[in-house]
């Protein structure tokens, strides 16, 4: 189930809205949506930023619209960039800021894993996977940019400090796993990703509304704008004062809960499997830091019920994944 406070309410309003109600696909993307509203401002202590990445799995005709839209509009309030599919590398590097909250929507991200993939596809599309990883480290520090070769045109940011770009996308099952790859395990992609599955006999209805923002996360937006009027008046983005701080006993809980999920991945029998599992402990941290950051806009704090909610969704995620290679994947060996 959704987190308490702001994503129940958005999971709710997206749910009443939709002719095919889908509660997982709006959790996720309610949970991406309240990443991508959070700009650089915000933190952990080691400098961490909150970009998720999140990718939802559905039949077609399923209601996969109404949870990105309303990821979308989340994401503005909070004044994020919206990003369609990237054309090119280039073209995805070239449109991130410095320290600016941005979102990536795709509704049939297939097509585009199927040019990444395609070692005849051109440069410029296949350098869309390679730069789509290194953004979401790069949050956490610095994203160089490419250099232009012979080029006369002056370069005014080379290095973009702290891109907050968040993904959502969604598939269906069959095209996704003709589309994937073992590199895209094995290269951290698919690692980096939040996977949800879609409900395939979710039954049509008329809804009785359109969708709308609840108050609840109109009053949180409000608290985001009292730390940061610059930002959500001209796209100023600030230098990562708001730290997320921790409350009693969550860093000795963070501590064990990395041990734990380290050691999950070194059991893993298959290179594959070790891979998917490689960041799911940053996952973890990311979005506990979101629940906390929209708990308490001005003074987050990380608690355990945000740890704990985390950590239950990041192993769902997990272990989708692998259920979905097993089921799906077979563009690959065999």
């Amino acid at each position: 189930p959704p987190f308490r406070g702001v994503m129940a309410d958005l999971v709710e309003k997206t749910l009443k809205a939709s002719h095919k109600p889908q509660p997982q696909l709006s959790t996720l993307a309610a949970l991406v949506g309240m990443a991508a509203a959070i700009n650089g401002e915000y933190s952990t202590a080691s400098g961490g930023r909150f970009n998720l990445y999140g990718m939802g799995v559905a039949e077609s005709g399923t209601g996969k619209d109404k949870p990105r839209v309303m990821a979308e509009q989340v994401a503005v309030m909070g004044n994020a960039g919206i990003l369609g599919k990237p054309g090119s590398g280039p073209g995805l590097e070239d449109a991130i800021e410095s320290r600016r909250n941005q979102l990536v929507t795709i509704d049939e991200v297939a097509h585009l894993l199927k040019s990444v993939n395609d070692e005849k596809a051109p440069a410029h599309l296949r350098d869309i996977g390679a730069t789509l990883l290194m953004l979401f480290s790069a949050s956490a520090n610095t994203y160089n940019r490419r250099v232009l070769v012979k080029s006369t045109v002056q370069q005014t940011l080379k290095t973009v400090p702290n891109p907050c770009v968040s993904l959502l996308c969604f598939s269906t099952p069959e095209s996704i796993g003709d589309a994937l790859t073992d590199s895209n395990c094995t290269d951290g992609l698919l690692g980096r990703l939040l996977l949800v599955p879609g409900d395939p006999e979710v039954t049509w209805r008329r809804p009785k509304c359109d969708l709308e923002m609840p108050s609840s996360v109109t009053e949180a937006v409000a608290e985001f704008k009292e730390i940061d009027p610059l930002a959500f008046a001209g796209g100023i983005q600030g230098i990562g004062s708001i730290i997320v701080q921790e409350d009693e006993g969550i860093g000795e809980l963070l501590d064990k809960l990395g041990l734990v999920m380290e050691m999950d991945r070194r059991d893993r029998d298959h290179s594959v499997a070790r891979s998917l599992y490689n960041r799911s402990f940053e996952k973890v941290e990311r979005i506990a830091g979101v629940l906390a950051s929209w708990d308490n806009p001005q003074a987050p704090v990380l608690r355990e019920d945000h740890l704990e909610w985390a950590r239950q969704f990041v192993l769902a995620s997990d272990a989708a994944l692998l259920d979905f290679l097993h089921r799906h994947m077979h563009s690959g060996e065999v």
